[in-house]
């Protein structure tokens, strides 16, 4: 099966708009990913600590951050401030809290997703191959062989279904023989019934 090459033409609108793709998927600096995540949190009481305590805070948030461009940090972090994400974009968030940092990475990642999707198939389209066509001639084969297989399992299915029927027969022959010995009984203690009430006086009347 051959690659598939786009023109030279295609290949070029491809390759400008994978670059301008690229550098808006640049992950954004250490210190500008902080100051966005400091900003947000001056609007959380709860989140108020020590300058210290904060350093050591935003070194969490940029760990997690850091593979993201700066726009779609500092977008999701003005969101959490402004109070505007909603409970299906991030089910455990409390507004009175500030999102930790799994909650403002999954936020900021979803403006980014769709970028990261483009870059893929701009990607695959520059580099990938063409589904494969099946010929006529292979569809025929194909069913050819299809066919061949189910009248091989048909003689299978037929034995399969035949013992399986004997299997439920043996189960209910005990059964058949505990019900005609209860027949075999009945009939014996009827005729004993009818035995002694001839014998007795008007009995037989």
């Amino acid at each position: 099966m051959r690659g598939y090459a786009p023109d030279a033409k295609l290949r070029s609108l491809l390759q400008i708009r994978l670059l301008k793709l690229q550098a808006a998927l640049t992950p954004g600096r250490s210190a500008d990913l902080a100051r966005a995540v400091a900003e947000m949190m001056l609007g959380f009481s709860a989140a108020r600590v020590s300058e210290e305590d904060a350093e050591l805070v935003a070194t969490q948030y940029v760990k997690a951050l850091g593979h993201l461009p700066l726009w779609a940090v500092a977008q999701a972090c003005l969101r959490f401030a402004r109070g505007r994400v909603t409970k299906a974009e991030c089910p455990d968030w409390k507004r009175a809290y500030a999102p930790s940092t799994a909650q403002l990475c999954q936020v900021a990642e979803a403006s980014v997703r769709e970028y990261w999707s483009e870059e893929f198939r701009i990607n695959a389209a520059r580099t990938g191959v063409p589904a494969h066509r099946p010929t006529e001639a292979e569809r025929e084969r194909v069913g050819r062989g299809f066919g061949e297989l189910q009248q091989r399992l048909r003689p299978n299915n037929a034995a399969a279904a035949a013992a399986a029927a004997e299997a439920r027969l043996k189960q209910l022959q005990p059964i058949a023989i505990a019900v005609t010995e209860a027949l075999k009984q009945a009939t014996r203690e009827r005729d004993d019934l009818e035995q002694w009430r001839s014998g007795q006086p008007g009995g037989g009347k």
